[in-house]
């Protein structure tokens, strides 16, 4: 239970930048700076919650990142 809520604190701060990303395509408004912004696509990324789009020159989210955003508006 506690590792449930652990992770919980953890993706929220994903998931919202999440739905920035898919309303914005980047994190320009969301984050103060670019070191904090790099900082959340990194760990984005990682995670392969979402790919950059050179044709489009965005971030888009993977299947894997709507599915994310899908179970956790679920909750």
């Amino acid at each position: 239970m506690d590792e449930n809520i652990d992770r919980q604190a953890t993706l929220g701060p994903l998931v919202a930048a999440l739905e920035h990303i898919a309303v914005k395509g980047n994190l320009l408004l969301f984050a103060p700076d670019r070191t904090h912004r790099m900082q959340i696509m990194k760990a984005m990324t990682d995670l392969e919650l979402v790919v950059w789009n050179a044709a489009i020159k965005k971030y888009e989210m993977t299947w894997r990142g709507r599915q994310c955003l899908a179970q956790y508006r679920q909750r």
